[in-house]
């Protein structure tokens, strides 16, 4: 994820919209080399609701300035993949071995799904704010 995160940084902005609090954010961004490469991270504490609605992505990308259509969201928690998708952004699904769900279930219109970093094309990136808890 480091490297991939990096390369989106060079083209975009990015930032976390998260249902843990701040400071295991924070720690865990730290942890894993990416906190630098950071915008902002908004959680849904902050918000006071829960992912099933989209009030913490609209935030987000209001956040950076972002409109909707320009954003990209990386997701592995089904209904939020599905309120982000409804809410006009587009949707990337990550997939974590010990997911509760799979590629079959994540059928919403224009969602696409990856396995891993690599599976992200570069052209996808460029221009884009990256939104997710994906740590």
């Amino acid at each position: 994820a480091y490297e991939f995160v990096k390369e989106c940084k060079k083209y975009g902005k990015c930032m976390v919209a998260t249902s843990c609090d701040l400071k295991s954010a924070e720690e865990a961004l730290k942890r894993n080399g990416l906190f630098e490469f950071m915008d902002c991270i908004i959680t849904t504490n902050e918000i006071g609701v829960n992912k099933e609605n989209p009030k913490i992505y609209y935030a987000s990308a209001e956040k950076l300035g972002m409109n909707i259509e320009d954003c990209y969201v990386f997701e592995d928690v089904l209904s939020a993949m599905k309120t982000a998708n409804d809410a006009g952004f587009k949707v990337i699904a990550t997939y974590f071995l010990d997911s509760l769900f799979n590629n079959v279930e994540c059928n919403l219109d224009g969602l696409q799904y990856v396995y891993s970093c690599d599976d992200v094309e570069q052209p996808l990136i460029i221009e884009t704010c990256f939104i997710s808890d994906y740590l």
